[in-house]
């Protein structure tokens, strides 16, 4: 469900869901490099928030379905705002972040 500032939120598992439909969606982790490479969700494009606006461009269009990855879901929400106001329509964050999903897989910091 969209919220009033035009994303949405998904829980890990619905992520999951998404990833195993094969819907073309695009992963955007913006975590810094350092944490993306210590882990990250399967086909993530690392674009951390530090260099977002400037290089969101290469890597999407606002015609894609974006979900947007940080560690604890709270990150995500500046960047998907940005994205709002860029013209995106599919924006969607990953509830909780890689904490959340980290659970789920059963993994634990």
């Amino acid at each position: 469900m969209t919220n009033d500032e035009g994303y949405h939120s998904l829980t890990p598992h619905e992520v999951a869901e998404v990833l195993e439909s094969g819907a073309e969606v695009f992963l955007i982790d913006i975590r810094p490099p350092r944490q993306f490479h210590q882990g990250h969700l399967p086909e993530a494009i690392s674009l951390p928030a530090d260099d977002f606006a400037d290089r969101y461009e290469r890597e999407i269009n606002p015609d894609d379905s974006v979900i947007l990855i940080c560690e604890k879901g709270l990150n995500s929400i500046a960047a998907a705002k940005f994205l709002i106001s860029q013209d995106f329509t599919n924006v969607a964050l990953l509830a909780g972040g890689m904490i959340a999903w980290r659970e789920m897989q059963g993994e634990s910091d």
